[in-house]
């Protein structure tokens, strides 16, 4: 039977590379990073700017893909067979142009046929995990370094949607309207990418937090087998990515557990007589409405370069780079917590050394709070704060 498991997740994962209807079917029936960015947009709802409210627009229709482009972005980086010009470029932002051209058509093949695996070297810190060069010790990066590759994803594909959505300076006049919205379509599935990788941060089958503060504490890695739980070695690794149920020993992350977004156990979100359950904020996983506040907070920090791009104003390259590494290493949507720079999404508290992370005790200065989810607040000063510390 273990066999037989194996051998039907390999066919899975040809479908899926080649982008036949069996990936618009697992699309569909595992949706996840899509309702955290619809309810983020929903959030946005309530800024008290008005571009700020419609800039993103609504989702048309279901919570498929097509119903919004950063939806589109946010599933593509899990199935790139479904668009594969545009996972191409998702490639050459993460190896660099200069090293994919390089490539042959196998391994570029092989490339994105890892993103659906999750177990290519190069493109693991797509989802926020752990980058391993190899299966030996020193060929290992520490999940401090794997962390700021995954930032430079996120920042460098966000700089890239910017671009995108600024396009060509001279469009047709008789096609302007249509070239417009092209562009910020194109521009939106790019920023909705690199939400992917953000939102995988909050997932506990990608990184551990601190139950507190939520500050990440370690990133799971990807199992090869020379660090598996289950396989005779002189290492442990005690946060493990894993991705079909069917493995046996699959440890800290799993597809029924650890990556599932919603908290079935609540009232009023169980699974109904139908099979389906009610799909709302107050259902979602703490770690999945903190990834929601923080996907709303940096949509709303992108507003004012993405309208200036859309509409062909000056975009300061220097001040949208600061502002994104600002919002990486020090935004935090507690106040307190931002107050004493500890960002939710930063590197500081994993040792860099490889293969595996070691923990620092938790400075003193650094309290736990409880963040209220009812959700948290719109920060109505968010955009100010970043600008004014520029």
């Amino acid at each position: 039977m273990k066999l037989l498991n194996r051998f039907i997740g390999g066919l899975v994962l040809v479908w899926l590379a080649q982008g036949t209807k069996a990936a618009a079917f697992m699309t569909h029936l595992i949706p996840g990073h899509e309702y955290l960015t619809l309810f983020a947009l929903e959030q946005l709802q309530t800024s008290p700017d008005p571009l700020t409210r419609n800039f993103y627009g609504t989702p048309v229709g279901s919570i498929d893909r097509q119903a919004h482009p950063l939806f589109n972005g946010n599933t593509l980086v899990d199935f790139p067979g479904l668009d594969r010009p545009f996972a191409e470029q998702l490639m050459q932002i993460l190896v660099g142009p200069e090293d994919w051209e390089v490539l042959s058509e196998a391994e570029r093949d092989e490339l994105l046929a890892g993103m659906i695996r999750h177990d290519d070297n190069r493109s693991q810190i797509t989802n926020f995990t752990r980058n391993y060069l190899g299966n030996a010790q020193e060929e290992s990066v520490s999940a401090h370094e794997s962390c700021g590759l995954s930032h430079n994803f996120i920042k460098d594909t966000i700089i890239h949607g910017v671009a995108s959505m600024a396009g060509p300076l001279s469009p047709p006049p008789d096609s302007e309207s249509f070239e417009q919205r092209h562009r910020k379509m194109t521009g939106l599935k790019f920023i909705g990418a690199a939400l992917h990788t953000l939102q995988d941060s909050f997932s506990k089958a990608h990184t551990q937090r601190h139950p507190d503060t939520w500050l990440i504490e370690d990133i799971c890695s990807y199992r090869f087998a020379y660090f598996g739980r289950n396989e005779p070695s002189g290492y442990s690794v005690g946060c493990v990515h894993t991705h079909f149920p069917f493995e046996e020993d699959f440890g800290g992350g799993s597809l029924l557990i650890d990556d599932q977004v919603w908290d079935r156990g609540q009232t009023g979100c169980e699974i109904g007589t139908d099979g389906q359950l009610i799909k709302s904020f107050a259902c979602l996983k703490d770690e999945t409405k903190m990834a929601v506040v923080v996907t709303r907070d940096l949509l709303a920090l992108l507003v004012p370069f993405l309208n200036h791009a859309l509409w062909h104003q000056e975009v300061l390259q220097t001040e949208l780079e600061t502002t994104l590494m600002d919002f990486l290493q020090t935004y935090h949507p507690d106040p307190v917590l931002r107050a004493a720079d500890q960002g939710i999404m930063s590197c500081d508290r994993l040792a860099d050394f490889s293969p595996h992370t070691r923990f620092d005790a938790h400075p003193p200065e650094i309290q736990p709070v409880t963040i209220d989810f009812e959700p948290v607040p719109f920060q109505q000063n968010l955009m100010e704060i970043f600008l004014n510390d520029l």
